[in-house]
């Protein structure tokens, strides 16, 4: 390719192909992800419709996302970056004429993992029927607050996986530090306050089992873990 970036486009389809064709037109395309949700004919149809206009001369794929759980949907997005980047492509999102849900979902991928994401306005003829675009229209993104770096290692850690208790999470992220003593106290207290915090911002989960806290990411706290280790490359 002569040094030029190998550009990838997600385009999440809804009812109409059209307006998501000529989109990805406005650009260098070698591959176009497809995104299908749920078992709508309109949305089979139009599916096929983008397939065909691509697959002459663009490598074409064809993914689903969940429908019904926005996070769910935006985890399954940001799987389908991770794999194209690691695969050296520039990736982008064509979030033209998706269903609402999904639409959602790819903007907050998008945010999460700081992923190029635009849709565009449409062209009219007489008759009000829609004969192509005006412009491409780049979505920027909303402000979120980032975590302190104390509370990102926590939600790292919990992103290997649920833990039984504070102990349990220490023993995951200070394993050096022996229980009983004066600075495996300390450390309680300190991750206590810490994932008290995430929990109020909804990052993180806990239930109560007998005298013991379990912890896991929430769905949000999965989103965020997934985009935070794609920008960083440190997803396994």
């Amino acid at each position: 390719m002569g040094g030029l970036k190998i550009v990838c486009h997600i385009v999440p389809v809804g009812f109409v192909a059209g307006k998501l064709i000529e989109g990805v037109k406005q650009f260098s395309v070698h591959k176009v992800v497809v995104v299908a949700s749920g078992e709508d004919e309109r949305v089979k149809k139009a599916v096929k419709e983008v397939e065909k206009a691509f697959k002459s001369y663009a490598e074409v794929e064809k993914r689903s996302v969940d429908f019904e759980d926005v996070f769910q949907a935006a985890l399954d997005f940001i799987e389908i970056i991770r794999v194209e980047r690691e695969a050296g492509r520039k990736v982008m999102i064509n979030a033209a004429g998706s269903l609402r849900n999904v639409t959602l979902a790819s903007y907050i991928a998008a945010q999460a993992t700081k992923t190029k994401i635009y849709s565009s306005h449409s062209r009219y003829d007489e008759k009000g029927v829609p004969v192509g675009i005006n412009k491409i229209i780049n979505i920027p993104y909303f402000p979120i607050h980032k975590p302190p770096k104390e509370q990102i290692e926590v939600l790292e850690a919990l992103g290997k996986g649920e833990v039984e208790s504070i102990d349990e999470l220490i023993a995951r992220m200070r394993p050096e530090i022996e229980k009983g003593t004066k600075e495996h106290g300390n450390e309680r207290a300190r991750l206590s306050k810490h994932i008290s915090k995430l929990r109020d911002e909804r990052f993180v989960e806990t239930d109560k089992m007998g005298k013991t806290v379990s912890l896991k990411l929430s769905k949000m706290g999965e989103v965020y873990v997934a985009g935070h280790c794609s920008i960083l490359n440190c997803m396994s």
